[in-house]
């Protein structure tokens, strides 16, 4: 009877925290994609992907003593966690965008807002998930994981956001990407 009720204490817990990460940043009302500026932090995609690219964990791997192994990845396992953050703020501001997009007169721009809201979940819920495993393999160096679908997903929200400032303010893709 006790475990069953620590479990289950443990599992509210948890779901709380986890709604609590998803409705961080509720409290932001941005309506246009100018509105972004300063409200986001840029992300290098190129060092996220480097710093959890598994070729160059295996390069490590076989190039470092293990000891010396153990310690380089911790320190780029909070990097990319560093890293992680950024990407799941940022896509919580753009879910924020794209529930003010999808309220638009304009179809092209309310699409373009639903398929922003759409991506900026899944980022989110692809970062919470990536979270916990770069937690885990904080704990335990040795183990292998890959989370290079959270760059990839970003990627695409990011081009997702630029395609509707473009659609709402005529500003060129990389202006938008810049800010991201």
């Amino acid at each position: 009877m006790t475990v069953a009720l620590i479990l289950v204490v443990v599992a509210l817990c948890a779901l709380a925290f986890f709604l609590f990460l998803a409705v961080r940043g509720r409290g932001l009302a941005i309506n246009n994609i100018t509105e972004l500026q300063g409200k986001t932090q840029p992300v290098d995609l190129l060092a996220f992907r480097n710093l959890t690219s598994p070729r160059e964990e295996h390069y490590l791997r076989e190039h470092l003593p293990a000891r010396e192994f153990r310690s380089v990845q911790r320190e780029r396992l909070l990097a990319a966690m560093a890293y992680l953050n950024c990407v799941s703020e940022n896509a919580a501001v753009l879910l924020r965008l794209g529930e003010a997009a999808r309220r638009s007169p304009n179809p092209q721009i309310a699409e373009a807002g639903l398929l922003l809201v759409n991506n900026a979940l899944r980022v989110r819920l692809y970062a919470m998930s990536a979270r916990t495993g770069f937690y885990v393999a904080f704990l335990f160096p040795g183990l292998r994981l890959s989370p290079a679908a959270v760059s990839d997903l970003y990627q695409e929200l990011a081009g997702t956001a630029s395609r509707l400032g473009y659609l709402q303010t005529g500003l060129a893709a990389h202006r938008t990407a810049a800010i991201l």
